[in-house]
């Protein structure tokens, strides 16, 4: 896999670098589902080494792993950013899926306990943002969450989800579901007109 993955992140990391100062996070789609061992090697460092920022972290596979992964973060200086909630039904076990609300809760508390104030939640989840914001907050102090599952038809849950944020920061991360330049303009056009009802602004 390191094979792989450096020759890839060279090439693709450094054309970005040519144009753009801004903090690149790597997605390694679902980072923290393998041993603890795996990210204790030079992966992390392969990653870093290349000029990313950050990495999204998906630790299902559990409490060892995660604390493996933010270890290694904090030693290579990269920002670990933690994602619980998936966005789509199916999911939570209450939905169908295999995961309990409890698990996705658990994960972002484990993370603030070990320092990490970035993570990851899914803009259509409102009522859960409410509380982990509330519990999360108590315990590390401003949050930057990065609000995900953001697409045409659920874009309009933005301004709910960033009204539980309070003195928190939030980025916002558009899914792969836009076609075209059009598409994000009236997503935007959306979140903004809700946006707007939400504090009142003319």
């Amino acid at each position: 896999m390191l094979p792989v993955l450096e020759a890839g992140l060279k090439d693709t990391l450094g054309s970005i670098r040519k144009i753009s100062s801004k903090p690149l996070l790597y997605d390694h789609q679902k980072l923290g589902c393998d041993l603890p061992g795996t990210y204790e090697g030079r992966m992390l460092d392969l990653i870093k080494s290349y000029g990313t920022d950050g990495v999204f972290i998906f630790p299902l596979g559990g409490k060892e792993v995660l604390e493996s992964i933010i270890n290694k973060c904090i030693d290579v200086e990269l920002t670990p950013i933690v994602c619980g909630d998936l966005s789509y039904k199916g999911f939570f076990a209450e939905e169908g899926g295999y995961i309990d609300l409890d698990v996705q809760q658990r994960i972002y508390l484990d993370a603030a306990s070990y320092g990490v104030s970035h993570f990851v939640m899914s803009c259509n989840r409102v009522d859960r943002i409410k509380i982990y914001c509330h519990q999360l907050g108590g315990m590390i102090g401003q949050l930057k969450i990065i609000f995900t599952g953001i697409n045409n038809s659920d874009c309009h849950n933005l301004p709910d989800a960033c009204s539980q944020l309070k003195h928190n920061k939030a980025f916002t991360l558009f899914d792969n579901s836009f076609n075209n330049a059009d598409e994000y303009v009236s997503a935007l056009n959306t979140f903004w007109e809700g946006f707007k009802k939400k504090l009142e602004i003319s």
